[in-house]
């Protein structure tokens, strides 16, 4: 069942792992507001530790460029609006955080509207060389999980309106254009 499944997530978590984002969102869904939790190696794990992993690593480490981490991110700080058991210090970081990769977003979006594997570089990745095309996989999933997290996240985080329209514009028309059998036509 759910709680056995969530138990067991728990108890392995720790912080040097390097795949945790699904725990941390199972976290902030399913056990927050509990501050803390011990896991099977004795360790206690509390939520300004989850947040401080959250925050810390490249932008681009982990599944899914650690797109999944901005999910739990914006989960965790909706969850917290109801509780209300954040830190005001844990909360700031998370919003600055959210903002600084939003203000990227916005960089490195292509003037078609999506965004590739190479979002964390800002500008450099809105244009990228002939020989580094990304894949129309690779352009769905990025640009797909950025509009997953910004839509769960807090309007001081979110970057201009145009990007979102965008990025929401090019995933409704570009993708369409392909099928299996034709291929893609730009």
């Amino acid at each position: 069942n759910v709680s056995d499944l969530l138990e067991t997530s728990l108890s392995r978590f720790h912080l040097d792992q390097l795949e945790y984002e699904r725990t941390a969102l199972a976290y902030a869904r399913y056990v927050f507001p509990q501050r803390e939790w011990r896991n099977k190696y004795g360790q206690r794990i509390d939520v300004d530790q989850l947040v401080q992993e959250l925050i810390d690593h490249p932008l681009d480490l982990g599944p899914c460029n650690g797109l999944h981490r901005l999910e739990a991110l914006a989960v965790l700080y909706r969850a917290d609006e109801q509780a209300h058991a954040l830190s005001q210090r844990t909360k700031l970081k998370m919003l600055l955080y959210m903002k600084r990769v939003s203000m990227l977003l916005a960089e490195a979006q292509s003037s078609d509207g999506y965004w590739t594997r190479q979002w964390p570089q800002g500008q450099v990745a809105a244009n990228p060389e002939k020989k580094n095309v990304p894949s129309l996989h690779d352009k769905l999933l990025v640009t797909g999980h950025h509009l997953e997290w910004l839509a769960l996240a807090p309007d001081e985080v979110q970057p201009p309106r145009e990007t979102i329209v965008r990025a929401g514009q090019w995933l409704a028309r570009d993708p369409a254009r392909c099928d299996r059998r034709h291929g893609c036509r730009r």
